[in-house]
């Protein structure tokens, strides 16, 4: 092979490599994640598919949500006007998602909820790629539950 094509062929090759894996983009601390759209910016980042699916309105958060649905699997983002406001209300949140205030819930599946900026995410379930890209791009969740109870 000649000398001179094979830098072009092994940079062809890693670019091609790169392209085909999206990273997983990391949204530094105090960057801002304090917005639906950022959020939803940074999962299609990471080469998902997002689609919003209606509002929702949990008893036990004081903001309405959105439901959005990633790669089919739906998660619930409630915004508020800043990260004060979503901080005294995940204060609320036990550490085992059984209750929120004084509303005891019953889950069909583990609850994940997500704190960071202006959001708290909710993620109900054990998909273990998609709850790794929630963690990558919110951080650890501030309460994680076991599902339902025989």
């Amino acid at each position: 092979m000649n000398r001179a094509i094979l830098p072009v062929l092994t940079a062809a090759i890693l670019s091609s490599g790169i392209s085909a894996c999206a990273p997983v983009p990391t949204v530094e601390p105090g960057s801002g994640m304090d917005s639906f759209s950022v959020l939803v910016d940074a999962l299609r980042a990471a080469g998902l598919d997002v689609e919003e699916v209606r509002e929702i309105r949990q008893p036990f958060l004081s903001v309405p949500g959105r439901v959005i649905s990633v790669n089919g699997v739906e998660i619930q983002v409630f915004e508020y006007e800043d990260e004060a406001a979503m901080r005294a209300e995940a204060a609320t949140i036990a550490a085992d998602g059984s209750s929120v205030g004084t509303t005891m819930i019953t889950w069909a599946e583990p609850p994940h909820f997500f704190a960071k900026g202006g959001l708290i995410v909710l993620y109900v379930g054990a998909g273990s790629e998609l709850l790794q890209l929630l963690v990558d791009i919110l951080g650890e969740p501030i309460a994680v539950g076991v599902g339902p109870v025989p």
